[in-house]
């Protein structure tokens, strides 16, 4: 008879523990569990709980969706440097910018959580920091969409995410640019006709309406890019990232009047659209301007 889940499950449970030499007191003391707590959930038919599991990834070094696998294998602790080849062609996204997605998944969930993603990508913190390193759309979106599913997060955690932006790295190259400007709207010019190509070459970005009131942007797929990775414009990216996006658009007026742009996406490729479109809110900058603080 074929085990089901909870005896794959504690199988390799198992395993794990016989490879440490440890006896039940023990290994629950490593799990951070009571050992009568942990009795009661082995003798059922339940699972370890999602934060514990966590634990259990983190100090023996793999992901715990491994423990559900039936050819489940111990390995030694490494830190893997190179990426999956799923995310090796068409490779030109920085992958510095998932280490806001990273640092806000940590503020909100935990360390654990920020190490279970690492592991189930089998990515380093090293690595995303990096500039030498690129990856193609497919890595922010695969982590963003896993997020949104374990994590059960909400758009605007999404977008708050990409907020993190100017706090996470060294932003210094962007600060030196968006800071200075006369007026928002000139930074907003400056910034989509100057920087966005510096660091993203997967979407051409354009400012289709631009006032006193608002503004409205595009981020259009490059054809060359979604023929290389075989893409329609539904499959390109996958909507938590493209939050994620909006959010860091908006956070790039953090660098000179310290404050978030409100942003609105008001089109988006998976619900049938062309391409995504973003709407930025500018009048409180106008009607907040003496109360902004310019970062000098």
């Amino acid at each position: 008879m074929p085990l089901n889940e909870s005896q794959i499950f504690w199988r390799n449970i198992e395993k794990v523990k016989d490879n440490q030499l440890l006896d039940d007191a023990q290994f629950a003391k490593e799990l951070q569990m009571d050992l009568k707590d942990y009795l009661k959930i082995r003798g059922s038919t339940s699972l370890l709980p999602l934060d514990v599991a966590f634990v259990f990834a983190e100090k023996f070094n793999f992901h715990f969706e491994d423990l559900f696998k039936k050819d489940f294998k111990l390995k030694a602790g490494s830190e893997t440097t190179a990426l999956l080849d799923r995310y090796t062609h068409a490779s030109y996204s920085q992958t510095k910018p998932i280490m806001s997605i990273m640092h806000y998944l940590e503020q909100v969930r935990g360390p654990r959580a920020k190490v279970n993603v690492l592991r189930k990508f089998q990515l380093s913190e090293e690595f995303l920091l990096n500039d030498k390193h690129k990856a193609n759309i497919f890595l922010v979106s695969d982590i963003a969409t896993y997020i949104q599913s374990t994590f059960k997060f909400s758009d605007n955690d999404f977008v708050l995410m990409g907020q993190t932006t100017p706090f996470v790295t060294d932003n210094h190259f962007l600060k030196s640019r968006l800071t200075g400007h006369t007026s928002v709207q000139k930074m907003f010019t400056y910034f989509f006709d100057e920087c966005t190509h510096l660091f993203d070459q997967n979407c051409d970005y354009s400012l289709e309406v631009l006032n006193r009131d608002y503004a409205i942007i595009a981020a259009i797929p490059k054809q060359a890019v979604m023929e290389e990775l075989n893409v329609q414009p539904h499959q390109f990216g996958s909507s938590p990232s493209s939050l994620s996006r909006a959010g860091i658009i908006s956070s790039m007026t953090m660098f000179q009047y310290n404050i978030n742009a409100p942003v609105t996406k008001i089109s988006s490729m998976y619900h049938g659209d062309k391409y995504d479109r973003y709407l930025l809110d500018l009048t409180v900058f106008r009607k907040s301007r003496a109360n902004l603080t310019l970062v000098q």
